[in-house]
């Protein structure tokens, strides 16, 4: 049984019990439906984070660590066509980490994106781990009332369309595992700009790798794409 043999197992067990009448979208997509009020509807994303499996922490500084961390999970929400409210983190730590400065540069890159796209944090938990380090992160969203858009809504004779370029992830990827690293001097701008004129073979390697780390989130293209109704189904991917 792999991971999506399970989750569908989960998601049938899920059903077989008297399920909540809030509950509009249950297990199976890229957030929870819950209906929240008349008007609105409350999006929320889990994502888990465990070191060498979705990340190497000796090829991610620890402030693009905290960006990705917070990433990941916005990018679930704008899938669902939602805006971000609202965020909860946990993470677990090697005692080693603990006693440097890597904990506070983490935080620093997870606040700086929660500041740019208005998300609060809060609440969570710390801990020590004895297996590495292991993140959890919970973003909470809003939408109109009905107007989540969900991966049910895709149908035969859709068009596809992607924002941004594919690939350059899957290589940043490639490039780590060959020992390439992220030079920290680069300034953020440099991560967030699809477009850039390359210098040499050094800058194209960096650009790859920024890729990767920090993932690009679509939070202000899927929101516009949703409310004006543009799309039937969202789904967010890494490549």
């Amino acid at each position: 049984m792999n991971e999506f043999d399970f989750i569908e197992r989960l998601r049938q067990q899920a059903s077989s019990t008297k399920p909540s009448p809030r509950i509009i979208t249950g297990v199976g997509d890229d957030g929870s439906v819950i209906r929240q009020s008349a008007n609105h509807d409350l999006i929320v994303t889990t994502d888990l984070l465990i070191e060498d499996i979705d990340f190497y922490a000796n090829a991610t500084p620890a402030r693009l660590l905290g960006h990705k961390a917070l990433a990941v999970s916005l990018s679930d929400i704008a899938a669902m066509g939602a805006r971000p409210r609202w965020s909860f983190l946990s993470f677990g730590l090697p005692r080693e980490r603990w006693e440097t400065d890597f904990k506070n540069e983490f935080m620093e890159g997870y606040f700086a994106l929660a500041d740019h796209f208005g998300v609060t944090l809060s609440g969570g938990d710390v801990s020590e781990s004895m297996m590495g380090i292991v993140i959890d992160s919970i973003v909470l969203g809003e939408v109109d009332s009905g107007a989540a858009v969900t991966r049910s809504g895709a149908r035969s004779g859709d068009q596809i369309y992607v924002t941004g370029n594919l690939g350059g992830a899957a290589a940043g990827l490639k490039l780590i595992e060959m020992g390439a690293r992220i030079d920290e001097s680069l300034e953020v701008r440099d991560q967030r700009s699809e477009v850039r004129e390359q210098k040499s073979d050094d800058d194209a390697i960096q650009s790859l790798l920024l890729r990767r780390h920090p993932p690009q989130t679509r939070v202000g293209r899927v929101i516009v794409v949703a409310d004006r109704c543009l799309a039937t189904s969202l789904i967010d991917i890494r490549a």
